[in-house]
């Protein structure tokens, strides 16, 4: 994992590796919870700090990623999407189809940033703004 960007399966987390990764960058982090009722969680922190801990139990996919790692009109306008309040947490609770899309777009994700594809980081801001899209059509 290297770049402004960092996604993984959360038995993969390395936690002291994101930690040296991001120090005190400011970051947004997506987490998949599964188990019950399955949510997206979306969180904006100022930085990425050792107190950050991110329990394991049902949480299955991560995607953490600085705000430099977006283009165009989402970079500028970021913080104005309701997830990424600042400092705070804001959960959504997905329906069986979202929660299989969001899967898809993680695993996507995961699979692409391992790859030796010259563009694939412009191939994962795709599946990132997807994943943004899914959440925001929810209402």
């Amino acid at each position: 994992m290297n770049g402004p960007f960092a996604a993984c399966h959360l038995k993969d987390l390395d936690i002291d590796l994101l930690q040296k990764r991001f120090p005190n960058k400011s970051i947004f982090r997506i987490i998949l919870i599964e188990g019950g009722e399955c949510r997206l969680c979306f969180s904006h922190f100022s930085e990425f700090s050792s107190g950050d801990k991110l329990v394991k139990s049902g949480i299955a996919y991560l995607c953490v990623f600085e705000g430099s790692f977006l283009s165009g009109l989402l970079r500028k306008r970021i913080l104005e999407l309701p997830m990424f309040a600042p400092d705070r947490s804001i959960e959504y609770v997905l329906s069986e189809q979202d929660h299989e899309n969001a899967i898809q777009l993680f695993l996507k994700m995961i699979h692409e940033q391992h790859s030796s594809y010259q563009y694939k980081f412009d191939l994962i801001r795709t599946y990132l703004t997807q994943m943004l899209h899914l959440v925001m059509k929810m209402g």
